[in-house]
C-alpha cells in the first residue's frame, strides 16, 4: 500500500471520526464536584437579556429546582431555555407574585429555573442576578452546582433588597474572584 493510500485512510477516518462527533447530541453535561452529571446553565450575556433578566428590576424572588416541572411550567406566564446547548435542559419560569406588598411595586415575578437532577452553572457566571434591584429571596441554591465556576463577579451586585441568603452549598473551590460579589 502506498503512502499516499494510507494518508487517504487516515484523512478518510479522520473525517468519518468529525462528522460523528458532529451528528451527536448537543446536550452539555458535566461533572459535578460529587462525580454527578448536570445539565449546564447559559452564562449570562447580552443574548440573555431575551430570557428572565429583561425582568431584572421586577424579579422577586429565584428558585433554582431539581426537577423540571412541565405543568408549572406550561402555566406561567413565560418561559425560556436557559441551558448552555439550547436543548431544554435547563428551563426558566416566571410567575407573578400575588403575595409582593404595594410597597414592593406592581408586577413583581417569581422566577423558577430547573434542570433534571440540578443544574451546573456555566463557569462564565458573571453578573448572574446584576441589578436585580427587586430581589428578596433566593432559594433552591443547593440545586445550583458551582464547583467549575471561575469568578463569582457581580454576582448579586445592586441587589440591596436581599431578605436573607444561604450560600453554604456554593462550592467555591475552582473560584478566582468574588470581587463585586456583593456591590
Amino acid at each position: 500500500m502506498s503512502a499516499t493510500t494510507k494518508t487517504k485512510k487516515v484523512l478518510s477516518l479522520l473525517l468519518a471520526i468529525i462528522m460523528l462527533f458532529t451528528m451527536m447530541p448537543t446536550t452539555i453535561f458535566t461533572l459535578g464536584a460529587d462525580g454527578e452529571s448536570y445539565p449546564v446553565m447559559e452564562p449570562y450575556n447580552v443574548s440573555s437579556s431575551g430570557d428572565y433578566h429583561k425582568y431584572f428590576n421586577k424579579v422577586y424572588s429565584v428558585t433554582f429546582l431539581d426537577k423540571i416541572d412541565t405543568s408549572a411550567m406550561n402555566s406561567a406566564l413565560e418561559s425560556w431555555d436557559v441551558s448552555a446547548a439550547k436543548d431544554g435542559s435547563v428551563m426558566a419560569w416566571m410567575y407573578l407574585n400575588d403575595e409582593a406588598t404595594v410597597a414592593d411595586g406592581e408586577n413583581r415575578y417569581d422566577v423558577y429555573i430547573a434542570g433534571e437532577g440540578g443544574i451546573q452553572a456555566h463557569e462564565d457566571t458573571t453578573h448572574m442576578f446584576y441589578v436585580f434591584s427587586s430581589l428578596r429571596e433566593v432559594s433552591g441554591i443547593e440545586n445550583l452546582h458551582t464547583g467549575n465556576v471561575k469568578s463569582f463577579l457581580y454576582w448579586f451586585g445592586n441587589c440591596g433588597k436581599i431578605e436573607s441568603l444561604d450560600l453554604s452549598s456554593l462550592d467555591t473551590s475552582s473560584s478566582t474572584s468574588f470581587k463585586y460579589m456583593f456591590v
